[in-house]
């Protein structure tokens, strides 16, 4: 029985009646973790039955796979693990209920939104559907629920967008015109680059978030973002003065993403459809972009509310002629 460093990794190893459970972890503490449920195994003489899988196996072995590697933002995923890890009390696959529990009451009480306890519990719903789809791992652990969310609804009106941009020039103009008039997320404007502009078209590849190819037709206000790629400026010395910006034409609430979510009010106001705007912000699920269209049909309800408002032509009188 030991624990161990090997190139960057920890080992861990248990022998009991020549019975061997070995494997490989992320940091001394999961190799620990992972050696006392493999101890605790052997000592239920269950070896040559399932074992009985924990979540800190799990997570060690989610950090160690193929699926961790591929990620592009692999310290926001660590962030969240290492949120998880702290609700952890060495529980079985099984009881990964328990665990989702103690993240949801811990962030009502630390006054978190949905969205951010979600943000954990995704990860975790990740590693049990990775445990037991692709590792084959026994378990059935219950369903882990998310809990209801409710989408901000920030959106710029054309002028005011206007006065964002006249407030902005160089690179730092050229971030926000892409999200503005391309609905583009940071990461993937970040990455932008001239090869990925054909013509009137920008097509981004399937390394995106949600690796899947898009085409957006350029705008006016976007081909002077364009001659300017790749963009210096990176994004955290690009919001400091995005910041600035927002205060200085009155909108102090509106965060960078929100520029993309105004793209696509726009785009609903227009009349574009659910499956244009989908296809334009490169959404995997079309309930991700029906809540756009609650605008489409405020713009109906204008439309109509005219037929009401219009008055009827006025009769025109004609005046008697004078007599000759």
């Amino acid at each position: 029985m030991s624990v161990w460093r090997n190139r960057g990794t920890w080992r861990y190893r248990v022998q009991r009646a020549g019975r061997l459970i070995a494997g490989s972890a992320r940091s001394r503490q999961e190799a620990l973790d992972c050696e006392a449920a493999a101890l605790r195994d052997l000592h239920a003489r269950r070896i040559g039955a399932p074992l009985e899988r924990t979540l800190a196996e799990a997570i060690a072995t989610y950090l160690a796979s193929p699926e961790f590697a591929s990620l592009k933002a692999k310290r926001r995923v660590i962030g969240r693990l290492e949120a998880l890890r702290e609700h952890l009390r060495g529980e079985a696959i099984e009881d990964a209920h328990l665990v989702a529990d103690r993240v949801v009451n811990a962030g009502i009480n630390a006054g978190h939104s949905p969205y951010t306890t979600n943000a954990t519990l995704r990860i975790l719903r990740r590693v049990l559907w990775l445990a037991l789809k692709k590792w084959d791992w026994p378990a059935k652990p219950q369903k882990i629920r998310l809990l209801p969310e409710t989408h901000r609804q920030v959106y710029l009106t054309q002028i005011e967008a206007k006065r964002l941009l006249a407030e902005l020039d160089g690179d730092v103009r050229a971030w926000v015109a892409l999200a503005l008039y391309a609905g583009l997320r940071a990461g993937e404007i970040a990455a932008l680059t001239p090869a990925n502009v054909h013509g009137d078209l920008i097509v981004l590849d399937p390394e995106t978030k949600t690796r899947r190819p898009r085409t957006i037709p350029i705008l006016q206000p976007v081909r002077t973002a364009l001659a300017r790629l790749p963009l210096a400026l990176g994004y955290f010395a690009m919001y400091k003065q995005f910041g600035v910006a927002r205060a200085a034409i009155g909108r102090p609430d509106v965060r960078f993403h929100d520029l993309r979510h105004t793209y696509a009010s726009w785009l609903a106001q227009t009349g574009a459809n659910s499956v244009d705007i989908r296809d334009l912000l490169g959404h995997t699920q079309i309930s991700t972009t029906d809540r756009y269209m609650h605008l489409s049909v405020d713009r109906l309800r204008e439309a109509t509310a005219r037929i009401v408002r219009a008055k009827p032509p006025r009769k025109r009188t004609q005046k008697p002629r004078k007599a000759a």
